[in-house]
């Protein structure tokens, strides 16, 4: 895929048996927690499982000096957990982005938002009716140029917001990116 688009990538991880970073700049993440372990899936083959407690983490450099971002993944929800996420990239829970599950029932939703000062100043959509107990590809574009905010599930938009006015370089520390904690499956709200 050199040189046909994947360049742009800032990493790509597939996640079928280590954490390496696939693009070319080797961000790779690190487990954390505990539970997280790879299985054998009929769809996929080998998947990384996040049992209670595990998340992914990437390096907090990752996405210094980006406004626009997309990101993507397989995922399958068993369950409607408290604070459970897509993604939380940020500083802390005051000053995030990030996607998370919402509803009780087998069809809830997923809601994605961007705050720099607050959950009472998030802004973004909620994507209804996205089935649990299955493989769901779920995509989040943050694009500051439209000023949106959008979700996609299996290639289809089910979500937007417009005039997002928080930029990803408000919830970010450009200049100590040591400070940015970009997490798979953990909330900034647990510490």
């Amino acid at each position: 895929l050199d040189g046909i688009g994947e360049t742009a990538l800032v990493a790509r991880y597939l996640l079928d048996g280590d954490v390496q970073d696939w693009s070319r700049n080797d961000l790779h993440a690190t487990q954390r927690g505990g539970n997280a372990r790879f299985i054998e899936d009929e769809q996929f083959g080998r998947v990384l499982e996040l049992g209670d407690g595990a998340w992914l983490e990437v390096p907090g450099s990752a996405l210094a000096g980006a406004d626009n971002v997309s990101v993507t993944g397989w995922v399958y929800l068993e369950s409607d957990a408290a604070w459970q996420r897509f993604f939380d990239f940020g500083r802390d829970a005051t000053a995030n982005f990030f996607c998370t599950p919402v509803g009780d029932s087998e069809d809830g939703g997923f809601r994605a938002r961007i705050t720099a000062s607050g959950w009472n100043n998030e802004q973004g959509p909620t994507a209804p009716r996205i089935a649990r107990g299955r493989w769901v590809h779920l995509a989040v574009v943050l694009d500051a140029d439209r000023r949106t905010l959008s979700i996609y599930a299996d290639g289809r938009r089910v979500g937007r917001a417009a005039d997002v006015s928080v930029l990803l370089t408000e919830v970010l520390d450009a200049e100590n990116p040591e400070a940015n904690h970009l997490y798979f499956g953990r909330s900034h709200h647990e510490g």
